[in-house]
């Protein structure tokens, strides 16, 4: 499906993915969703360059750890995963409001600020739990599970 930016080629997949590689991921799938190229904005930024990240904090998708900080190398848990996702797919004018779910066993664990999120992207099969019901917000993702949430949002909402 050609959702492998370049930044992740030829890399282990297996590993954690941290927040400028997500940011690569996120922003080719919007792209290959909508069919339009994201603009890159002004940098606000230190500690980056890189054009996918520009682009995913143009279109709201990311934001800093300060106003000047993104910290590219920090991991990202399996919420922010979800949250930066759910932004994407909202941008790209899919409706993520969801209504009615059953709540994972760890719900307690999910900050308040993730939660639609993660009941959005698991109400429609993109995000799984981490078996025994839990969905595991703080645990770091992976490459390779970056990648297969990309792929099954194509494979779901790709018109």
């Amino acid at each position: 499906k050609e959702l492998i930016p370049e930044i992740l080629e030829y890399t282990d997949l297996t590993k954690e993915i941290n927040r400028e590689e997500f940011a690569s991921v996120v922003v080719k799938m919007y792209e290959k969703l909508t069919g339009i190229e994201a603009e890159i904005g002004d940098n606000p930024f230190i500690d980056t360059e890189r054009v996918e990240v520009l682009k995913a904090y143009n279109l709201g998708i990311t934001n800093g750890i300060s106003e000047t900080e993104f910290a590219p190398n920090e991991l990202i848990t399996r919420e922010q995963m979800a949250t930066m996702m759910t932004r994407a797919l909202a941008k790209a004018g899919i409706d993520t409001k969801v209504e009615n779910i059953e709540k994972f066993a760890d719900d307690e664990l999910i900050s308040a600020w993730a939660k639609d999120s993660v009941y959005y992207m698991s109400s429609i099969e993109i995000i799984k739990g981490m078996g025994e019901n839990k969905f595991g917000a703080k645990e770091n993702a992976s490459r390779e599970q970056s990648l297969l949430i990309s792929i099954r949002s194509i494979n779901k909402l790709e018109y």
